[in-house]
């Protein structure tokens, strides 16, 4: 009786130190991986070796090294390019600005890079939607959709609402497109006084499927945000949509 219940406590003890071994042997390589990337092994934006080549350099089995890889995806230390491979990410100097500053939010939140931008806009008349929106009535909104690709593969998508007087007061050229992306893009946080913004998880919507952004979670993080001028007037109401698996929130607290 006592040989079998010393068996039973040996093979328990042998299994968790199995396991804490593996755990420890993902962790190293996520280490030493983030000290070469530190030291310039591996510069920003580098393509990192194809994981059989990277798992021999690192002396562990493909398992470990994509238990690393991932960890390294989720701090935001590497990106994971369909195709491509893996590439290192900028380390940052410890001072990240998050949502908690006015910006862009789309481009601090995904994770992958936009090479591509394709703009549809439409002058049309207010709603009550619109206007409860906007908290204030307007006679006239350009509706804006904005693409964001990454090697023709959609990773976000964007709806915003300007009001007629913000064209009228910020000059923006309608019949350019590039000056409406980059009023978008830029110019409003660049005059904003203030934003506001909500952040919700929801599920794929029929808006999202015919603007061609899918996720195999079919989950998206929702960036509601509102720019506002000195005097309190929302300028631009934003709905970013980020797929979850591409998304990264994050904020810095200040004493």
């Amino acid at each position: 009786m006592e040989a079998k219940m010393s068996t039973k406590m040996s093979t328990k003890m042998n299994t968790k130190d199995t396991i804490y071994t593996k755990k420890s042997r993902y962790i190293k390589v996520y280490n030493q991986l983030l000290e070469m990337f530190e030291q310039g092994v591996y510069p920003e934006g580098t393509r990192l070796p194809a994981e059989a080549d990277l798992s021999k350099i690192m002396g562990v089995s493909r398992t470990t090294l994509r238990q690393s890889l991932a960890l390294l995806q989720e701090d935001g230390f590497v990106e994971a390019k369909h195709g491509y491979g893996n590439i290192v990410r900028k380390m940052g100097d410890g001072h990240f600005i998050g949502l908690e500053r006015i910006g862009n939010p789309f481009q601090k939140c995904c994770t992958a890079s936009v090479d591509q931008m394709t703009t549809v806009s439409r002058l049309e008349g207010s709603t009550s939607y619109v206007n409860t929106v906007l908290r204030r009535e307007v006679p006239v909104y350009l509706g804006v959709e904005r693409n964001f690709l990454n090697s023709s593969t959609q990773v976000g998508f964007c709806y915003s609402i300007i009001p007629s007087d913000t064209l009228n007061n910020y000059n923006v050229n309608l019949n350019d497109k590039k000056s409406v992306e980059q009023y978008l893009e830029e110019g409003i946080y660049a005059f904003a006084h203030k934003s506001e913004m909500e952040i919700k998880y929801i599920q794929g919507t029929e808006m999202l499927k015919l603007s061609g952004l899918f996720t195999d979670q079919d989950i998206f993080v929702l960036l509601m945000e509102n720019i506002m001028d000195h005097r309190g007037m929302i300028v631009v109401h934003n709905k970013y949509y980020i797929p979850l698996e591409l998304a990264s929130l994050r904020l810095s607290s200040f004493a």
